[in-house]
């Protein structure tokens, strides 16, 4: 009976384990902030990553693209809603930014308000037209080092365009040789 009760409380604690994980629905309808200290493990759409490593080490800002979410059906052209999170260890002081408008008459592609000084990570949600278009964040902490972040919608993956290529060069050696797949010529 006790090596019973000791295999439940074991079993417990790693299921609590698992899901003591920040989670954040989406779509973002306003910034969301997030304390790194009380949990770094967060939780956004489907991904989750752990900032525990990040904590532990000397990286000065988190800024990176949480999630992709191809919403064209939406708009009738290629567009993207991005969920970007940004921090700074020791407290954002600034944010900025050079990034397009929003094709969404409803939705303004606008920096978060925040308490300077804060170390929690902020997300928030751009929603961005085309395929491969940049925008960058500048981020300043409270002791003035700051860090531009580069980012950009996605563009199709080399190994899809390798692969349309490989095929496109093999219907044209086919047609050169006067061979069909499909029969003879």
């Amino acid at each position: 009976m006790g090596k019973l009760v000791l295999i439940l409380v074991v079993c417990f604690g790693l299921a609590v384990g698992v899901d003591a994980s920040t989670v954040i629905a989406l779509p973002l309808n306003s910034p969301v902030f997030v304390s790194l200290t009380t949990d770094p493990v967060v939780t956004v759409g489907s991904r989750t990553i752990d900032f525990t490593a990040n904590l532990n080490s000397n990286q000065q800002f988190y800024n990176f693209l949480f999630v992709n979410t191809d919403v064209s059906n939406l708009y009738g052209v290629q567009t993207y809603r991005e969920t970007i999170a940004i921090g700074a260890r020791d407290g954002l002081a600034l944010l900025g930014g050079a990034f397009p408008a929003s094709p969404d008459p409803n939705f303004a592609n606008t920096i978060p308000a925040f308490t300077a000084g804060t170390t929690d990570l902020i997300l928030f949600d751009f929603v961005i037209g085309g395929q491969g278009t940049a925008f960058s964040l500048t981020l300043t902490d409270i002791n003035g080092v700051t860090r531009i972040a580069g980012l950009s919608t996605p563009t199709p993956e080399p190994g899809t365009i390798l692969l349309s290529g490989a095929a496109f060069l093999l219907f044209y050696a086919l047609h050169r040789k006067r061979v069909s797949l499909w029969g003879p010529v």
